[in-house]
């Protein structure tokens, strides 16, 4: 009998597809991984962005906050590694009076009512568009 002292062709061929396919797998994890990634990302931008303008609003404080909807345009951030991806942020902000006081000064005809307003209720909406596909958030906040 005649002893085999290496591998034939045919292994190292079986092997080198095997292999192939196990890096080609390996290879799409990574793609996905490296996806979920840079959604998560632009995801915790756009709630930066919302407190950002939410405690900016609070900052100014109630008088300087209209009631009503407002857009504006956000920052645009290049967020993939290399600055590949460059996503635009686009802000909405919708104001609404949630407490109020009727107040009332004189009496007769000289008296004069009024609301105070105490405070609003702020729903910030912040989307942008990735890969054709628009997204978004909403972020709540209160300004006295």
């Amino acid at each position: 009998m005649k002893s085999k002292a290496g591998f034939g062709l045919i292994e190292i061929v079986a092997s080198m597809v095997i292999f192939a396919l196990m890096f080609s797998a390996v290879m799409e994890m990574q793609y996905v991984n490296r996806a979920a990634a840079l959604r998560m990302q632009t995801r915790n931008e756009a709630n930066q962005i919302a407190q950002n303008v939410a405690d900016s609003l609070q900052t100014l404080g109630i008088a300087s906050v209209r009631s009503g909807t407002f857009t504006r345009s956000g920052p645009s951030r290049n967020l993939a590694q290399g600055g590949a991806v460059s996503t635009q942020f686009t802000v909405a902000v919708v104001a609404t009076t949630v407490l109020a006081k009727e107040i009332s000064t004189g009496s007769g005809s000289s008296a004069i009512n009024f609301q105070h307003e105490q405070s609003k209720k702020l729903d910030i909406r912040v989307s942008w568009t990735t890969s054709g596909h628009t997204f978004s958030i909403t972020h709540e906040a209160v300004v006295e």
